[in-house]
């Protein structure tokens, strides 16, 4: 009797994945909550964290070979600004998203070119609805608020996953920092 060939066995692992522009006031805040995030949690080493920024169409071969993907970006979903919305990729995968202007190519563009044997089962986008992309360095306070909220929402959806997040210890070193 043959045996079935073995299909080889892939680690589970995660990418939290903040875009974003920096310069464009609200338009940064996926890349405040990922930064944020990475400084609250201590993250096992399956899951990484990364600053996304506008870089686009380069960040083909940071998210190929993970199995889990969280995506934090400003979106206009009709809710009040700092509201969150989660999307599941394959519930929006076919939508129409217009969303390119400082990324240079938008996210269901950018996943379409991910090889589909690299591609994460699993995508998450958490939308956060901005105020002011106007341009500009800082958060407006509404949007600021929300990043306690969003990086609780990203370790919620990582544990759902089955990833084990811990807080870190708080120093008076670290609490000088805050």
């Amino acid at each position: 009797m043959k045996r079935a060939p073995l299909k080889p066995i892939v680690a589970k692992n995660a990418l939290v994945l903040g875009i974003g522009n920096i310069l464009m006031k609200d338009d940064g805040v996926g890349v405040a909550a990922a930064l944020r995030f990475k400084d609250a949690y201590r993250l096992p080493t399956n899951v990484s964290c990364l600053d996304g920024g506008v870089q686009g169409v380069n960040l083909l071969s940071a998210i190929e070979g993970f199995t889990h993907l969280i995506v934090i970006d400003a979106v206009r979903s009709g809710l009040s600004p700092g509201r969150v919305k989660r999307y599941e990729w394959d519930d929006v995968k076919d939508l129409p998203w217009h969303k390119r202007s400082a990324h240079g190519i938008g996210l269901k563009e950018l996943l379409s070119l991910v090889g589909l044997d690299h591609k994460p089962r699993h995508i998450v986008i958490f939308g956060v609805t901005p105020k002011d992309v106007s341009p500009g360095m800082d958060l407006t306070p509404v949007v600021k608020n929300s990043l306690p909220h969003i990086t609780l929402r990203i370790r919620r959806c990582l544990e759902d996953m089955g990833f084990t997040i811990r807080n870190r210890q708080c120093t008076k070193a670290t609490l000088r920092k805050r």
